[in-house]
């Protein structure tokens, strides 16, 4: 069984108002815990780290339901997911008052990362500029979008 704590509202200010296809994911690994969201049908991604005090390692969906679920919850300090066979059950407590409720089904995913290297050539295009540039791209065609060290400028 996976058992992470987590504050619910940290959780709705990871996932954020305006997210889109396909659902929000959230991976936790080794004390971290991390959510991601897509923005227009995919083309823009937001991922936001945070600290859990769990080691376990899972990656699951954050479906509309669930989604709909943490926003009931949110005035909770924190909330208890276990995930267990297929299923998820989800806490909130104080020491006067609790509430339980079990996702029969959830989705989990595997969770894909590129490692850092030292040869990597970062750059950064604000969120706009990035979906500016993604709406005004024919749906015919390729694009090609390079970077490397020895120039300023993608072209």
């Amino acid at each position: 069984m996976i058992r992470i704590h987590i504050s619910p509202s940290w959780i709705l200010r990871a996932i954020g108002s305006k997210h889109g296809e396909p659902s929000p994911q959230l991976h936790c690994e080794n004390g971290t815990v991390c959510i991601t969201t897509f923005y227009e049908e995919g083309i823009g991604m937001r991922t936001v780290y945070g600290h859990i005090s769990s080691k376990d390692s899972a990656t699951i969906e954050i479906s509309p339901t669930i989604h709909a679920f943490i926003k009931r919850v949110v005035d909770y300090p924190t909330i208890e997911m276990r995930l267990q066979h297929g299923a998820m059950t989800v806490v909130a407590e104080t020491p006067h008052a609790a509430l339980q409720y079990t996702f029969p089904r959830i989705h989990r995913i595997e969770h894909h990362v590129l490692e850092s290297s030292e040869k990597d050539t970062m750059v950064s295009v604000s969120a706009n500029d990035w979906l500016l540039l993604c709406r005004a791209l024919s749906n015919k065609g390729f694009v090609t979008i390079t970077a490397t060290t020895d120039s300023k400028a993608i072209t």
